[in-house]
């Protein structure tokens, strides 16, 4: 009968309600559970950033050998697959692994691929014009790689929580089931992931990371060398320009005997360790995202209770973080000097960071921009002269630094004799980034200024030093003597110095461009500098 409900008809209905309950309920759930695993990525991805392991991570790839915006993307990567694998551990579904991987790339990575944009936009440095397929083939790679890193750590993390769960609860039969079906399904899922992102993705962010983050920005311009170093042909003219001619080339290794008057320091060699104090200056620059440039001043063991004066050392131009990492510089310096193999100096460590520029090579940049050589020179090295026990002469002023740094050492060194008397060079290259052929970011300084470019490369130097006077600088050259970029440049430039009448002292170690290479030929390469100086008399009175 029509309107009639029957018992059976009303059970019916009660268990529908009672199902759609339950899956209102379910999905309430779920949807927390997806709020909750996508909160815990984001955290995650926040904690690497600001607890300093991000920064840590970009530190050590850039000792590895990548410029400054080629490390940041590597960690970005880092960083998606932090936030996918985190979001997959909280027990969130595929688009929270996927978002988070997208947010930890953009998070880690926006500021620098807005800045290499900004850069490709004006055509700095000279290297092309703005390309822009090319900059889509940038965006839609660097996008697909946050997601395919977030979705590819968040199946792995979700199916590894799922094994936890199971053997948290005791059930071990379920675990060897799910082992057997769901973890084999979840590898080959994550393997289709990881082949769709070598066809799609892969390629080119192998060029972005080999060449440059801006690499497919530009065209028209240079190619530029690889991480590495390697191809081309390291044996060519720089920039097609023939250096200087000479008249007896030295060989191309082994050592310059530079001189030693003993080790008078052991004379009053202290015990202890050192400290570290942070300072700044006003910037010398516009534009950048500081007004004050950084720097670190290690002082050594009994400076705070001795009266002495101390011979200083400058960096150039990589934090002290840098070599914390990859060197452990404090200890080592402690150690050097506690045991008398070297003399105690003051260190500072100048950043280039905050600036306008990825990669500035510590020149005076074209139009004004930043004149990071001369504040180097002058503000930096009077400011520790008045508020330090310097030994205010030239010959007790050395600078140091690896890969940009060691061109950095030589250019500054040849363009200040007055200032500074020595350098010491870790795998580094001896001619403006343009004629090399470098990243986009290196060049960018120059801005295309060619008469700039020809100033600031040390292996097309001249005779304008005078004779006497070159006779008392040192260039300490540390590099893999027959790499094909570093060792090549550590070749060429020690030739041309040395038939102009410059000290050269060559360390050659089997290392090559990385940490390693640094710390292990620290030791030497500062003692070489403390043996030049002794000769030079710098620490009589000391």
């Amino acid at each position: 009968m029509r309107g009639v409900v029957t018992e059976a008809d009303a059970g019916a209905g009660q268990s529908t309600d009672t199902a759609r309950w339950h899956l209102a309920r379910a999905l309430a759930w779920r949807n927390r559970l997806d709020l909750f695993a996508l909160a815990a990525g984001v955290t995650g991805i926040l904690a690497f950033h600001y607890s300093g392991a991000a920064s840590g991570s970009r530190d050590a790839f850039v000792f590895m050998g990548f410029d400054p915006d080629r490390a940041y993307l590597l960690t970005a990567g880092m960083g998606a697959a932090l936030g996918g694998g985190l979001a997959g551990l909280a027990g969130g579904r595929w688009l929270t692994w996927v978002s988070t991987g997208l947010a930890g790339l953009v998070a880690l990575f926006g500021h620098t691929f807005i800045e290499e944009t900004n850069r490709a936009l004006a055509g700095a440095g000279g290297a092309g014009r703005f390309d822009a397929t090319g900059w889509l083939i940038t965006t839609a790679s660097l996008l697909a790689a946050g997601l395919l890193l977030g979705l590819a750590a968040g199946i792995l993390a979700g199916q590894a929580r799922a094994g936890l769960l199971d053997v948290g609860r005791g059930m071990v039969r379920s675990w060897r089931a799910r082992d057997t079906r769901a973890l084999p399904r979840a590898g080959l899922l994550a393997v289709i992931t990881i082949v769709i992102g070598l066809v799609v993705a892969v390629p080119v962010l192998g060029q972005l990371v080999n060449y440059g983050a801006d690499s497919l920005m530009l065209s028209g311009g240079a190619g530029g060398i690889p991480m590495t170093g390697e191809g081309g042909n390291p044996a060519a003219p720089v920039g097609g320009l023939t250096a200087p001619a000479v008249a007896s080339a030295g060989p191309d290794s082994g050592s310059t005997p530079v001189g030693s008057s003993g080790q008078p320091w052991v004379a009053w060699r202290p015990q202890g360790t050192g400290s570290v104090i942070e300072r700044a200056l006003p910037a010398p620059w516009t534009g950048g995202r500081s007004t004050q440039a950084q720097f670190s001043i290690y002082l050594p063991p009994g400076y705070a209770s001795s009266g002495i004066q101390y011979p200083v050392v400058y960096e150039l131009p990589w934090p002290i973080a840098l070599w914390d990492n990859g060197a452990n510089i404090r200890p080592t310096l402690d150690n050097l000097i506690d045991s008398g193999q070297l003399p105690a100096s003051i260190f500072v460590f100048l950043s280039s960071g905050g600036g306008p520029f990825v990669d500035n090579e510590c020149i005076d940049a074209a139009a004004g921009v930043e004149a990071f050589d001369t504040f180097a020179s002058t503000a930096l090295v009077h400011y520790m002269d008045a508020n330090f026990r310097t030994i205010a002469r030239p010959a007790a002023r050395t600078l140091m630094g690896d890969s940009q740094g060691g061109f950095c050492a030589a250019n500054v060194l040849l363009h200040h004799p007055d200032v500074f008397r020595q350098e010491i060079s870790f795998s580094g290259y001896y001619a403006a980034a343009p004629l090399l052929g470098m990243s986009p970011s290196a060049q960018a300084p120059y801005a295309g200024d060619r008469a700039l470019e020809l100033a600031n490369s040390p292996i097309l130097i001249d005779g304008r030093v005078a004779p006497a006077l070159r006779r008392q600088m040192l260039f300490a050259l540390i590099a893999y003597p027959t790499a094909p970029f570093y060792g090549s440049q550590y070749q060429q430039f020690s030739r041309q110095a040395r038939a102009l009448g410059y000290r050269v002292a060559l360390i050659p170690t089997p290392y090559g461009h990385s940490w390693l290479g640094v710390r292990a030929t620290l030791g030497p390469a500062l003692l070489t500098v403390a043996n030049r100086e002794a000769a030079e008399g710098v620490f009589q009175g000391s």
